[in-house]
């Protein structure tokens, strides 16, 4: 069975925002019922297959995928000053706009061109200088390496022990206790891991947090210093870099 023109609309407002409530009113029906009727909708087999079609429509018109996402983090992670700036000859000099790929632009974060007069008189001559910003390396090679699962940490016993039932986990953390007493002997072979039992302990040992179906990495678990979000430089900031006369001179972009 088909849609009639408010559900229709309901489903067409709902696209833009993908809330339910707001596309309700704007779709026509009324504020005080908006809440409970965009449920009632969204249970609807129709309007969700009409949300569906319409989400895929809606990315093969943006060409958003996870593997265009994943392209561009990892152009930016591996950006190369090369492809902005002539290191060919004895001073560093701006590539003519022409000459500067398209993947090398969309790693620019900013961009600003400025023009003084050097000298006077008749040896006054106009110098364009040439400010831009990448966009940091360093943020999107960690966004690459969580992907990748290249952090592998274990987690703390606690976030273990969380994920047990509360009489499991309060037994565990009391005979843990008792080992650690004063006068015990914690102090000789008595190993304990970040997630596990003693190793010479007559108790089961604990499961490891890092094996089983559970295993990976667990959100807030990885404690190592990090450096500053934002290692982006600007290159120049004092007119190092400068267009000259010559056919590469002029704004880099339009």
């Amino acid at each position: 069975m088909g849609l009639n023109a408010k559900q229709q609309r309901f489903v067409e407002e709902y696209l833009v925002d993908l809330n339910a409530t707001q596309a309700a009113m704007r779709a026509g029906y009324s504020a005080k019922s908006a809440n409970k009727i965009s449920g009632e909708l969204l249970g609807k087999t129709g309007i969700q297959d009409a949300i569906k079609a319409g989400l895929r429509e809606k990315r093969k018109r943006s060409r958003l995928t996870a593997d265009r996402v994943l392209r561009e983090i990892a152009n930016l992670a591996y950006s190369d000053i090369g492809d902005i700036l002539d290191f060919t000859g004895d001073q560093i000099r701006m590539k003519a706009a022409r000459d500067i790929p398209a993947h090398a632009r969309r790693c620019i974060k900013s961009f600003k061109a400025k023009r003084h007069f050097e000298g006077s008189g008749d040896n006054a001559r106009e110098v364009e200088v040439i400010e831009f910003q990448l966009w940091d390396k360093t943020s999107s090679l960690e966004k690459l390496a969580q992907h990748l699962n290249l952090y592998r940490d274990k987690p703390s016993l606690e976030l273990f022990l969380a994920s047990l039932p509360a009489t499991i986990a309060d037994a565990i953390r009391a005979a843990l206790e008792d080992d650690l007493q004063p006068g015990g002997d914690s102090g000789s072979d008595t190993a304990y891991g970040i997630a596990g039992a003693p190793k010479d302990s007559s108790r089961p040992g604990l499961p490891d947090a890092g094996s089983g179906p559970d295993a990976g990495p667990v959100a807030g678990a990885d404690d190592r210093e990090r450096g500053p979000t934002d290692s982006g430089v600007m290159y120049p900031t004092s007119g190092e870099v400068k267009n000259g006369s010559d056919a590469g001179s002029g704004p880099l972009l339009d």
